[in-house]
């Protein structure tokens, strides 16, 4: 447990991303799909949130969300990045030139 969360890792778990990864890169997303819905039914008796790092999983968790908190970490980078770059932008108007 750190800052009052618990990792929680399964290799079941894993097996399944991997598998899933393997038929979104080889176009067979509906073969994908049955692996998300057990996966994301297994993780919501354990998790309260779980945190996707990959950007390929994409094509399936946008499906169905509900029982189970969804970070996506790569939309999380990328309103990180806009926010530093506005927050940069908001300081940089403020400077004459």
């Amino acid at each position: 447990m750190k800052c009052g969360l618990d990792y929680v890792h399964k290799e079941s778990w894993q097996t399944a991303v991997n598998q899933m990864i393997a038929n979104i890169k080889t176009g067979q997303i509906n073969k994908a799909i049955p692996l998300w819905e057990k996966l994301r039914s297994d993780l919501a008796e354990t998790a309260d949130a779980v945190i996707i790092a990959c950007t390929d999983l994409n094509v399936v968790t946008d499906k169905k969300r509900e029982h189970l908190c969804i970070v996506d970490s790569s939309a999380c980078l990328a309103r990180a990045v806009v926010n530093m770059y506005l927050s940069l932008s908001d300081k940089k108007e403020g400077i004459p030139e």
